[in-house]
């Protein structure tokens, strides 16, 4: 996962350089050619996009964000929380 990850940064660089590059365009002119052009910079946007959703994904997975880590950090103490003991669903039919 750790590969994958490193993958798609390289990707979302690439798109961001990309990206870049076509910001500094005019894009708003009505002309084919910018229509074409402008068409391209959507889909590059739309790919930056689904890039950053993996990496994400990814690092939640690998537990890189503070979230993940926070879960793992607070189980312990959800888990003393948990009551001990029958639940009172589970005994109710036992009468």
């Amino acid at each position: 996962m750790l590969v994958e990850l490193v993958r798609h940064q390289a990707i979302a660089r690439q798109l961001a350089e990309q990206l870049a590059q076509m910001r500094k365009r005019v894009l708003n002119v009505p002309t084919p050619h910018v229509a074409k052009q402008r068409a391209i910079f959507i889909q590059l946007v739309k790919l930056a996009r689904m890039e950053t959703e993996t990496i994400v994904l990814l690092s939640v997975k690998l537990r890189l964000v503070p979230q993940a880590q926070q879960r793992s950090r607070n189980a312990g103490i959800e888990r003393e929380r948990t009551a001990t003991g029958p639940r009172p669903w589970d005994s109710a039919g036992q009468h």
